[in-house]
Order: C-alpha cells, then sequence, then structure tokens
C-alpha cells in the first residue's frame, strides 16, 4: 500500500513558478536590463502587485453548467460525489487517511449555503470554476508558540480559519476560459469569510518602493560591462570556452540570488505570520517574478524526505 508522503507528493505538489534564481543567465541579464532600462532600479508600488506564495494544497472548487458541485486537487480528476477521493485511493492502494479529508472537504463545500450562493452567482451557465490554495486545518501539524505547519512553513492559528484558509488566485469556466469578473468573484468569497472558513486574498502591503538599484549595478559592471560578447559566450558549446562561460554563470548565479535577497527585504512578514514561503511580483508589463524566502529553503532542505517533483 502505497505510504502518506509518496501520496502527499503527487497530491499536494504545489504550483511550481519559474523565480529569479532559476532564471537561465541570459534570461536574468535580460531582465536586469529591463529594469535598469524601464524602472531605473526602482520598482514603484503604483506599478506592481506582491502576493504571499502560499505554501498550502492546491484546490479547486466550483459547479458545472447544471450547478453541481465539484473538487479536485491539482493531481486528481473533479470529483462530484463524496466518497470519491476515498474509492481512488483504494483502487490504487494509497492509505485513506487524507482522501477522507479531501472528501470531508467536498461534503463542507456541497452543504455549505453561503459558499454555494457565490458558486450559483457567478455561473453564468458553462460552470465556475475556482482555483487556489487551501490551509485545511486537519491536514496541519501543531507546532510550538500556537503554530500550525502544512507543509514547510508554521504558520500563526491565530491568523487562520479555525477549519481552512482558502486563498483564489483564479476563476474560469468548465471549460477553463478565463472569466472577466474575476474581481467581482474574489470579492463575494471574501464576504462570506467567517472565523471556521476563511477567505482571503495572498495580496501583501509594502511600505515602500523597492529599490534594486544596488544588484543591477553590480550586475552592469561586474558582468555585462566587462565581459565581451557575453551572449555568445554563454551559448558557446565550445570546449576552449567552458571554463570562462563557467565561471561567469557562476557569477550570474550568485546575483540572481542578491537580486532575490534585495526584493524580500522590503517584505517584513506574510499573511499568516512571520513565515511565508515566497513572494509573487507582477508589474504592468507583465513581467512575473518569484523570490523564495531563505527560511523556506532552509526548511525544505531540512524536511527533504518529503521532495516535491516539477509538473
Amino acid at each position: 500500500m502505497q505510504s502518506f508522503k509518496t501520496f502527499l507528493k503527487e497530491s499536494i505538489s504545489p504550483t511550481f513558478i519559474t523565480h529569479i534564481e532559476k532564471m537561465r543567465p541570459l534570461e536574468f541579464l535580460s531582465l536586469v536590463k529591463a529594469l535598469d532600462s524601464e524602472h531605473k532600479g526602482l520598482l514603484n508600488l503604483n506599478d506592481i502587485s506582491i502576493t504571499e506564495k502560499i505554501d498550502g494544497t492546491s484546490l479547486t472548487i466550483g459547479q458545472d453548467s447544471s450547478g453541481k458541485t465539484f473538487m479536485n486537487t491539482k493531481m486528481s480528476r473533479r470529483y462530484f460525489n463524496v466518497g470519491d477521493f476515498t474509492n481512488y485511493a483504494i483502487s490504487k492502494g494509497y492509505k485513506t487517511d487524507i482522501n477522507k479529508k479531501f472528501d470531508h472537504i467536498l461534503k463542507s463545500i456541497k452543504t455549505d449555503k453561503k459558499l454555494q450562493r457565490v458558486l450559483s452567482k457567478h455561473n453564468r451557465g458553462n460552470g465556475i470554476v475556482i482555483v487556489g490554495e487551501i490551509l485545511y486545518v486537519p491536514f496541519a501539524t501543531e507546532v510550538e508558540n500556537n503554530r500550525l505547519q502544512f507543509i514547510f512553513m508554521d504558520y500563526d492559528r491565530a491568523n487562520l480559519g479555525t477549519e481552512w484558509t482558502f486563498v483564489p488566485f483564479d476563476a474560469q469556466d468548465f471549460d477553463g476560459n478565463s472569466i472577466g469578473d474575476k474581481a467581482k468573484i474574489f470579492k463575494d468569497l471574501y464576504a462570506i469569510s467567517s472565523k471556521e472558513r476563511k477567505y482571503t486574498s495572498a495580496d501583501l502591503n509594502v511600505d515602500s518602493d523597492i529599490d534594486v538599484t544596488l544588484s543591477i549595478s553590480d550586475v552592469k559592471k561586474n558582468i555585462i560591462d566587462k565581459y565581451e560578447n557575453i551572449d555568445a559566450l554563454i551559448k558557446s558549446r565550445k570546449k576552449v570556452d567552458k571554463p570562462l562561460k563557467d565561471k561567469i554563470k557562476a557569477e550570474i548565479e550568485s546575483y540572481q540570488v542578491q537580486l532575490s535577497k534585495q526584493i524580500l527585504s522590503h517584505i517584513t512578514a506574510g499573511k499568516f505570520g512571520d513565515d511565508f514561503e515566497g513572494i509573487v511580483l507582477k508589474m504592468k508589463s507583465g513581467t512575473t517574478l518569484k523570490a523564495t524566502s531563505p527560511r523556506f529553503k532552509k526548511r525544505r532542505a531540512e524536511l527533504k524526505d518529503i521532495k516535491f517533483k516539477r509538473k
């Protein structure tokens, strides 16, 4: 029978976003040039939005075109009937502990009159699908200082719903087409938030513009202006170029870490406590950057027996 941790890997895999430290060298250099030319190294709060990357379970809830409620995880199909999660686990030889909890969430969603009114209100005949992350208290482990550990991060219990906290980040119709009034849908969800079942955004408030001029200056001085024909050199597969190529790539990686840390220095805490996985920074230009917190990287290394695969 498959272990809980193996099932956890497959069913609670987080949504991965390419972030600053994982950019390819030339991609990162292009980013630095854009930050310099378009923003002069200063990310104005009026031109960006910052959201927290939640260390929870990916969850989708919604209704089909006939108004029938369903739910699915990142790795599961859409299930409409309470018991479907457990039956699937049994058929695959998984332990059923966690699947029973998913069935309990589905039952709660189906019988929650306030939530059903929101879903029905925005179901325009082609279904409604709300994609988000859930921090479901029965999934968590009690840790010190009245905190709950869900996967890697510890969150303050006082900042969470006593049953669950759901953070929506996208809305679609049943066929996967984007819905234009998702802001209204989210607002209606937030309006039914209660002490037990909390619905909230992942938006973070930052007190000042984000200054990355130091990182840009260092990259320009020590990489871009220092090396000639750097694009060709990094793309080169010639053996004679490899030593210098590897040296430059290592230097660029160090500046990727520096830029990430410089952005994160403006974030003092997450939505649910001092711990946070990371942040997603979106600019008006459409550029999206992710920075992962040192705390998250440390905890992930400590708990390396649970390894998520990139999907």
